[in-house]
């Protein structure tokens, strides 16, 4: 997490961690609702999908989320897919990752 939150903030993004959902809550009581949720499969508690969720419904709208995970089940990808969350395998590489980060920005702005 420490790697992806260096390399966010070295692109310009503002990013607040978590390590679960209670985590993220408490992080986001601050920071606000944000942009885009990176999100790994495999929580303490829960999984992913279900924090993405929890976290749309706490702001009221749907944000932008990638799940990042080293499962590549079909079950996993579906269930994800069901929720307009985009996923990426670990390890996530650079490009690819900025690349969709660009394109929710683009359809960020384009919405405005």
């Amino acid at each position: 997490m420490e790697g992806l939150s260096i390399l966010l903030k070295r692109w310009g993004c503002l990013v607040a961690t978590a390590h679960g959902l209670e985590e993220a809550r408490a992080a986001l009581d601050e920071f606000g609702a944000p942009d885009v949720i990176i999100a790994d499969y495999h929580l303490d508690s829960g999984d992913g999908v279900a924090a993405i969720l929890a976290l749309r419904e706490r702001f009221g709208r749907s944000i932008a989320a990638i799940l990042a995970t080293a499962d590549r089940s079909p079950e996993v990808r579906d269930k994800a897919e069901r929720e307009d969350i985009v996923v990426m395998n670990k390890p996530l590489k650079p490009a690819p990752l900025r690349a969709q980060l660009t394109r929710y920005a683009a359809l960020r702005e384009a919405a405005e």
